[in-house]
């Protein structure tokens, strides 16, 4: 019987775990979490106070699983298929799915760590459920709170704390917040939108410093400017986990992920595979549940024996936020339209933004904000590819 070791237990593992249910093999999955596996994009609405910590908890894989909870593996020995434990243990594998995910970016700002070099007092990272479990049990005792970085992590981290009556400001690089998928009208949209909410955006402002000393008492800004604070939640983006795998001598990518092949294979080890965000194909890597999804889907096909032949060829891009009052969806390549006729609709009034680009009569991208009625419709139409009739109002409203 085949012996598969999955290194990892998020959404990616999850579902790959699920895709396998009857599947003629021996597999055991190694969490380095405490919690069994939970649907990370739920996080915000956790301490927004919409869901409760246990509601988002994923389903528990069938029977004959074994899981292994709050222990890391600390190495990988390909000469004798086996994976390393930090109690000891070792497990051996005839496939092993490497499936660690992404950890957060912390930049060396000055003043992020205390004296014993521990992040400060008052300074959250904006990751994992204990992550949100500490944030929730500090919310009570914050007035003011500044979030470095306004890209999806961060949107959705300052929504929740101002839902919690924290008094919230935004300090992101770039032009606008989300500036990664959204062009200036869209961004200037959800920067409004946020204002209504009582979140103030410094774009284009970097974070110097952090004052304190001991704890947080706000953020100096590189001009000079500072917001007083007792709270900051870094989210600065993230970065693929390949600690393990670099360590067992596997190709890294120029984003930073394992390298795979379409059969999802390591191209240094073919008994090893990736899936999910730490994975890299055909140049790309993914921070999103649907395209992690799509390879544990793929990988279960081969590994179960249904499809030993079933490959994997890239997924299309969609991202997709709504928390609270902030609705954000994105298809396609967003920020490249060159040679596309675009259709635009802004509605400053209602504070929604939707735009489509279209190129030889097939959706290319989308960006909505505010107003989500057509995603459904550009989404499909953008994954695929299907010629579009003369009357494209369709795709960006619902009344003609």
């Amino acid at each position: 019987m085949m012996k598969i070791v999955v290194v990892g237990y998020g959404m990616a593992a999850a579902r790959f775990a699920s895709q396998m249910r009857n599947a003629d093999v021996s597999m055991t999955i190694l969490g380095e979490e405490r919690h069994p596996a939970y649907n990370r994009s739920l996080l915000a609405d956790v301490l927004g106070g919409h869901y409760r910590p246990e509601a988002i908890t994923l389903p528990a894989p069938g029977p004959g699983v074994d899981v292994c909870l709050g222990v890391p593996v600390i190495s990988i020995d390909r000469a004798n298929q086996t994976v390393h434990m930090a109690n000891g243990d070792e497990h051996h594998y005839d496939k092993l799915v490497i499936a660690t995910g992404s950890r957060p970016i912390l930049p060396p700002f000055r003043g992020l760590y205390d004296h014993e070099g521990r992040p400060k007092s008052g300074v959250f990272a904006f990751r994992t459920l204990d992550d949100y479990t500490n944030l929730a049990a500090a919310v009570k005792n914050t007035k003011r709170a500044v979030v470095i970085g306004g890209g999806v992590l961060g949107i959705a981290a300052a929504q929740a704390l101002a839902s919690c009556d924290v008094l919230v400001e935004i300090v992101h690089a770039g032009r606008h917040p989300m500036d990664r998928y959204l062009n200036g009208e869209a961004g200037g949209v959800l920067k409004t939108t946020l204002a209504r909410l009582g979140i103030d955006v410094y774009a284009k402002n970097r974070v110097k410093a952090i004052l304190g000393d001991q704890t947080v008492a706000g953020v100096k800004l590189d001009t000079g400017f500072v917001l007083d604070c007792d709270m900051v939640v870094l989210a600065c983006g993230v970065a693929p986990r390949v600690e393990l795998a670099k360590q067992a001598g596997l190709q890294i990518g120029r984003n930073k992920g394992i390298v795979i092949g379409d059969d999802l294979a390591s191209v240094t080890d073919d008994r090893i595979h990736a899936i999910g965000e730490c994975a890299e194909h055909a140049g790309r890597s993914f921070g999103l549940v649907a395209p992690a999804w799509e390879q544990a889907d793929v990988l279960a096909e081969r590994l179960s024996g249904r499809d030993p032949t079933a490959l994997y060829h890239g997924s299309s891009f969609v991202m997709r936020l709504t928390t609270g009052e902030v609705d954000v969806a994105v298809v396609g390549d967003s920020l490249t339209t060159t040679d596309t006729g675009v259709i635009r609709v802004l509605n400053e009034a209602a504070g929604s933004y939707k735009m489509v680009a279209v190129r030889d009569n097939r959706v290319v991208a989308g960006i909505f904000v505010g107003d989500l009625d057509t995603i459904g419709t550009v989404t499909l139409a953008h994954t695929r590819q299907e010629l579009l009739d003369a009357d494209k109002l369709h795709l960006v409203t619902t009344s003609q």
